[in-house]
């Protein structure tokens, strides 16, 4: 429970340090869960206390956000340094490539230069 209150002293305003969810340990693993079930609820796990803690702020965040967004943690930075990926965006982009090809691929071969 100690290492519990560290995190929550050093991350105020987490998820974790404002909701105060319960921490186990199961089979050499750390689980954090707030609810009454991991299915039911929100659930984070690690191998140490901190790690957990981490992914279940994240997790929580998550569910927050709308559906075409959510967290991932930045790699090589510390767990509370996030990306956000909007993947709506990447499939506009895409779908708007699509429909330049599909567009252009009816041209006769010396107007599909011209239009690309």
């Amino acid at each position: 429970m100690q290492r519990f209150d560290l995190y929550c002293m050093s991350h105020p305003g987490t998820p974790a340090a404002v909701r105060r969810p319960r921490l186990f340990l199961r089979s050499g693993r750390w689980l954090v869960l707030l609810g009454p079930s991991i299915k039911a609820g929100i659930a984070g796990f690690g191998i140490t206390v901190e790690s957990a803690l981490a992914s279940f702020d994240t997790e929580y965040r998550n569910r927050l956000r709308p559906p075409n967004e959510h967290l991932i943690p930045a790699t090589g930075r510390s767990t509370s340094r996030q990306v956000v990926v909007k993947p709506a965006m990447a499939a506009k982009k895409q779908r708007h490539s699509l429909i330049n090809r599909i567009n252009t691929s009816d041209l006769p071969p010396q107007e599909r230069v011209a239009a690309s």
